[in-house]
């Protein structure tokens, strides 16, 4: 009875410890977390206030910035296969990253293969 008990005990706590062990943070994208200050964004990507756009000013402000990375070599934010990044801002905290991939190097993916990479 009591390695039954030992056993199914055992059970369980692997089972809620599993999806732990392999759980991906989607709060974050390459240099950038949810949660992030604008000031921060701004620093990271180089741009300017004056780059950020205000969506809504009352009740809450939501401010969207558009950033294009650099194709330059040898920039640490070298865009790869993105065109551009959206970051919206909820009182001046990121709470959205929409990321644009250039069309042709998307070519031939399927849904799944998007998500994995």
């Amino acid at each position: 009875m009591k390695t039954t008990r030992s056993s199914i005990l055992c059970l369980v706590v692997l089972l809620f410890a599993a999806p732990l062990l392999r759980a991906q943070d989607i709060s974050k994208y390459r240099h950038f977390t949810l949660g992030m200050r604008l000031t921060k964004v701004l620093e990271r990507t180089e741009q300017r206030v004056a780059d950020v756009k205000v969506v809504h000013g009352r009740p809450a402000l939501i401010q969207e910035l558009t950033w294009w990375p650099p194709t330059l070599p040898g920039i640490s934010y070298q865009s790869d296969t993105v065109e551009q990044i959206l970051f919206s801002f909820y009182n001046s905290e990121l709470y959205k990253i929409s990321v644009t991939y250039d069309r042709t190097s998307t070519e031939g993916l399927t849904e799944e293969d998007m998500v994995k990479s």
